[in-house]
């Protein structure tokens, strides 16, 4: 459940009204002025997305809607933000994991007296392993 509040205009009064709308699971609930004025749901088939049988709300039902689907767009765009910065996370784990994995072998190699040999392959100048030498 979720809530917002924002500032519409009506066509009739051209007086601006103050929306706050409460959501969940698709259906929105509609104070307008601080008084209840109905409920919208997303609607596929409407126009702008939303509908409503309340009375009180169809004189802001564009307004709202408009409101609704940039509401939604800035979720959807906070969303893909959260999603980017635990993927870039997840990449630094890794990297992280595997850099911490190198280092444990390279001071193995370093403590049977193959130190210089480690480190070239380490920085990958030689591949293999000196374990001849």
């Amino acid at each position: 459940m979720s809530s917002f509040i924002f500032e519409i205009y009506n066509k009739e009064t051209a007086q601006p009204s103050i929306v706050d709308v409460t959501s969940s699971g698709g259906a929105y609930s509609i104070n307008i002025d601080e008084v209840y004025s109905g409920t919208m749901v997303e609607d596929s088939v409407a126009p702008n997305g939303f509908s409503t049988t309340d009375k009180k709300l169809l004189p802001y039902l564009e307004p709202i809607a408009n409101a609704l689907n940039n509401q939604k767009r800035r979720i959807s765009i906070s969303e893909l933000f959260a999603a980017i910065v635990g993927i870039l996370q997840l990449i630094t784990f890794l990297f992280g994991t595997v850099i911490k994995f190198r280092l444990k072998q390279l001071i193995g190699k370093a403590k049977v007296g193959m130190l210089l040999p480690a480190i070239l392959e380490f920085i990958g100048l030689t591949e293999g392993s000196f374990s001849s030498f």
